[in-house]
């Protein structure tokens, strides 16, 4: 029962991409959005220097069907630090650096004992790399050297997404191409090829500040080696994904929410073997008082 709730908050969001997209871009006049609609503009908006701590609190259920059905399950939290370390001449974006400071999870693994661990090889590691203000990642810039990812692995959703277009209003919806470099979740980094359906549901005073309602369904394909090594095992995952975040008007970044996803993948071993598997994944994020 407890899967199909699950299953079943995953598949609503989804629903949404059946709207008509139309409505995103039909009431724009000559200058823009026209004045009779409330609108807003979604962008991250960084100083040089500025740092947001996120405290992520996540799970994971993994399941492998090879010959037997493998199964990991993990509860988890992690902060997650990001930095800004320059702003891009003309406004055009920022380069970013990641770090995850902190770890604890416990770990179900078929029928063994629970294991409780503190830590994990991406904490304390470093990535940076350049994102234009909408939060499109393009270009590596260093950091991280040898192969890892997140607790989350490369599905682990983004703590600073993409947000889509930045002029818009109170009220619309719209779907946007979505491709975007994976820097946050692995290296060697791979990209994230998809659709992003965004609805701008409502202003909301929350938690202190003026923040936007935001929700996203998300729809990607991506493809990658294990430990990004050349004769790697090959795994290629098609995800489903939505949910709904605060965008704060005030800092121009996210305050809080939670997104589930559902990671449908096959692992293709270098003598052909191949084996399907699942991942369902869910966090909830909340912005930290940088220390």
């Amino acid at each position: 029962m407890k899967l199909f709730r699950i299953l079943l908050l995953l598949l609503l969001p989804a629903a949404l991409l059946l709207l008509p997209e139309g409505s995103a871009h039909a009431q724009k006049g000559a200058r823009g959005i026209d004045k009779g609609l409330d609108s807003i503009t979604l962008r991250y908006r960084f100083k040089q220097g500025q740092r947001l701590r996120y405290r992520i609190v996540g799970f994971d259920s993994i399941m492998i069907y090879d010959v037997r059905l493998k199964t990991l399950v993990r509860e988890r939290a992690s902060v997650v630090v990001f930095r800004c370390d320059s702003v891009l001449p003309n406004d055009s974006g920022y380069i970013m650096t990641v770090t995850t400071t902190a770890y604890a999870a416990t770990e179900h693994l078929d029928s063994l004992p629970p294991i409780t661990r503190d830590t994990n090889d991406w904490v304390g590691r470093s990535t940076s790399f350049k994102m234009m203000p909408s939060g499109k990642r393009y270009e590596f810039v260093g950091g991280i050297d040898k192969p890892g990812t997140t607790a989350g692995g490369p599905f682990e959703p983004l703590v600073l997404p993409f947000l889509a277009d930045e002029k818009t209003w109170i009220g619309s919806n719209g779907a946007y191409p979505n491709e975007n470099w994976l820097y946050d979740n692995i290296y060697p980094p791979i990209i994230w090829d998809g659709t992003t359906f965004r609805a701008v549901l409502e202003r909301k005073d929350t938690l202190k500040q003026k923040t936007v309602r935001l929700s996203y369904t998300d729809v990607g394909k991506i493809v990658y080696r294990m430990n990004g090594l050349q004769k790697g095992a090959v795994t290629q995952a098609t995800i489903n994904g939505g949910g709904e975040y605060l965008f704060s008007q005030k800092i121009n970044a996210l305050i809080a929410g939670s997104y589930n996803l559902i990671g449908k993948f096959t692992l293709t071993s270098p003598d052909g073997q191949k084996v399907d598997g699942r991942h369902l994944l869910g966090i909830t994020l909340e912005l930290l008082k940088d220390k």
